[in-house]
Formats: C-alpha cells, structure tokens, sequence
C-alpha cells in the first residue's frame, strides 16, 4: 500500500521528532509492538493496520512541527515582550 521509500521517510520524520517513535505508535494505535515493527521493516501487515499506523505517524509529526512553532512564535513575543518592557524600565530611571 505504501511504498518503502514513503515509510522510510515517515520513518525518519518520526525518528527525528520522537526517537522512540515506535513506542509512541504503538500507545496512539493499540496495535502491538510486532505489526507495527513489520510496517517499519516492510514486511506485510493488514492494509487496516498499516493505514492506521501511516496516518498516526504523520499527525504524530505535524503536531510535533505545530508545537515547535508554537514554541518559536511564543519565544519570540516574550523576547519582544523583554525588549520592550527593558526599554520602557530605562525610561523610567531617567524620570
């Protein structure tokens, strides 16, 4: 159903997000250690199983790139946030 070179990417993407992606494949699906294993290594498994296993990978991942936004955005307002707040405290000491 899903070619090995679209597993693998989804692979890596999870790799780099999760490290124990496996682990968290299996806790988001209920699907066990073994099937979701042989999804990863290319072996066959129920086409259910692998859609499910697939489609729980990549939101697994765009959620972790929508945090990592979040997390920037928010970063930066703080940031900005500071800036503003420092130049605003220089001002008053002048007073």
């Amino acid at each position: 159903m899903y070619t090995k070179e679209e597993i693998e990417l989804l692979k890596n993407q999870l790799l780099a997000c999760y490290g124990n992606y496996i682990e968290i494949i299996i806790k988001e699906t209920g699907i066990s250690r073994p099937t979701v294993s042989k999804f990863f290594n290319h072996r066959p498994i129920n086409p259910k199983n692998q859609i499910l296993i697939y489609r729980t990978g990549c939101e697994l991942v765009q959620q972790r790139r929508q945090e990592d936004k979040d997390l920037v955005k928010n970063l930066k307002k703080m940031a900005k946030d500071h800036s503003t707040n420092g130049q605003q405290s220089s001002l008053n000491l002048w007073k």
